[in-house]
């Protein structure tokens, strides 16, 4: 069962929800798998409590190009300046037990947490 955070559930709650890091595992758009996103195999989110998250992209990158601040409002996750496919998007956020969803009106990201 998947778990929507409601609108009046705080930031804080979460944001302790996500804190940790993430590896992406699949990309769907319109309901099925894609591999159209470069290294998506090798993309990990890692949330920091101070209002950062990291990118690891599974290649060298410029260090302005992976870190960046995030928001939650509601049930809404907005990167702030992060690379490539997370560049000031807003995602609806998802959580069921080490399973993350972010979901856009393009496509749904299914990352798991790393332990």
């Amino acid at each position: 069962m998947m778990i929507l955070f409601p609108a009046g559930c705080s930031s804080t709650q979460q944001g302790e929800s996500l804190l940790g890091a993430w590896h992406l595992k699949y990309v769907y758009q319109d309901g099925n798998k894609m591999d159209s996103i470069p290294n998506s195999e090798s993309t990990t989110l890692e949330f920091f409590p101070d209002g950062t998250v990291t990118v690891d992209l599974g290649e060298p990158s410029e260090p302005e190009m992976t870190r960046s601040n995030y928001t939650i409002v509601g049930d809404t996750l907005t990167f702030d300046g992060i690379v490539g496919v997370f560049l000031g998007t807003e995602y609806r956020i998802k959580i069921d037990g080490n399973t993350l969803l972010l979901i856009n009106n393009v496509n749904t990201l299914e990352f798991t947490r790393l332990k």
